[in-house]
């Protein structure tokens, strides 16, 4: 499975299910959809399991001030344990989680993140402010936890998703971050708060970037609307000059995304069906894309 949406769902649930991704390949064959819902259910089954615990910790959080509790977390309890508590404490307790997470180090952060609840993210993620998310957020992508990342991002309002973009300078790692967003509509959305040309540079580094960078690439721009397709599918194209195209094209045909790479091209008209339907690496797809291809 190379849409890289499509495998960082399925990483989710095995992690969901503890245990090795290779164990649920063959769930690959279902929908990008059914997985996401499949993913969800197990999760919150588990942790509606745990929700007895929870109250508890709950009903204790406001006997311990913000820094001692900040304190102790980090000092003695498991990242694990305090990712999946969190969620509960932030959405019993939403004023106080700010304050004590911006006092816990970003790697700690980052260690406990993967593990909250996703269904508090949506409730959590607006009431941190990029004091707390940027820190966390660059620690993510330096560990490549870019599939945690879109869960933040996901779900952070506008101002905090320009403010992202703006203080993050790994390129890579937001392209990726992007490409594991699992809506459309909410992608799109993602893009426009981005700062002016942020998004340009993003994609243009891309384009010259690893295979993997290529791939999500081609996963980002196939799902855009009919203006930011144009405006940034110019960029990757005109960012890649005959040999980074060539290397475009074999990677898309290793990775099963040619057909995503076409459909993109005839979006953007003429000039660059033309540049890719020349490549001998398009042979079997070369007539009907050539068919394809908008009038002049």
């Amino acid at each position: 499975m190379s849409d890289p949406v499509a495998r960082g769902q399925l990483h989710a649930l095995a992690t969901a299910l503890e245990v090795d991704p290779a164990r649920i390949d063959y769930l690959g064959r279902l929908d990008v959809d059914d997985v996401y819902a499949l993913r969800s259910a197990v999760s919150a089954a588990m942790f509606d399991s745990l929700e007895p615990v929870f109250v508890r910790l709950s009903k204790l959080a406001p006997l311990v001030p913000d820094a001692l509790a900040a304190s102790l977390a980090e000092k003695i309890v498991p990242p694990v344990v305090s990712g999946m508590a969190a969620g509960a404490l932030g959405k019993d307790h939403p004023k106080r989680i700010p304050n004590i997470l911006m006092r816990i180090s970003p790697q700690y952060l980052a260690d406990a993140a993967p593990f909250l609840d996703p269904r508090v993210i949506p409730t959590l993620a607006p009431v941190l402010g990029l004091e707390v998310l940027l820190p966390a957020a660059r620690e993510l992508l330096r560990r490549r936890d870019f599939l945690t990342a879109a869960g933040f991002v996901e779900h952070s309002p506008s101002a905090l998703i320009a403010g992202l973009a703006t203080g993050i300078d790994d390129d890579e790692g937001l392209l990726h971050t992007a490409a594991l967003i699992p809506f459309r509509v909410r992608l799109n959305d993602i893009l426009r708060c981005f700062p002016e040309g942020r998004v340009q540079q993003v994609i243009a580094a891309a384009a010259v970037g690893s295979g993997e960078c290529l791939v999500s690439a081609v996963s980002v721009l196939r799902r855009l609307d009919d203006d930011l397709a144009a405006e940034y599918g110019h960029t990757f194209f005109a960012s890649l000059d005959e040999p980074g195209l060539a290397r475009l094209l074999v990677v898309a045909r290793a990775e099963g995304v040619v057909g995503d790479v076409v459909d993109i091209a005839v979006q953007l008209g003429p000039d660059t069906t033309a540049r890719i339907a020349d490549s001998d690496l398009l042979e079997p797809e070369r007539e009907q894309l050539r068919a394809l291809a908008p009038a002049e």
